[in-house]
């Protein structure tokens, strides 16, 4: 995909999935997210993920929209948490 693309996807998408690491340990979960100032936002409580991404602030979000089987389109990106 090109760039241009991409931030179509990123911008008309609202439900991402959440990649972080902790002790050699994945979790992937997924979140509600806004994009602003060249960012992605997320709200989010206490628990697992917040621990995490406490511990090991590299992360990854995956956007995605599909309209069936054959045709879907995805961005992976790679980031750093900040609370």
């Amino acid at each position: 995909m090109l760039p241009s693309e991409c931030s179509i996807l990123i911008s008309e998408q609202r439900v991402a999935r959440l990649g972080c690491c902790r002790d050699n340990q994945s979790y992937v979960v997924p979140i509600y997210y806004v994009r602003a100032e060249g960012q992605i936002f997320s709200f989010s409580m206490p628990g697992r993920k917040i621990e995490f991404m406490r511990s090991n602030p590299l992360v990854c979000v995956e956007i995605e929209h599909s309209t069936d089987q054959h045709r879907w389109k995805c961005v992976v990106i790679e980031g750093r948490y900040h609370e």
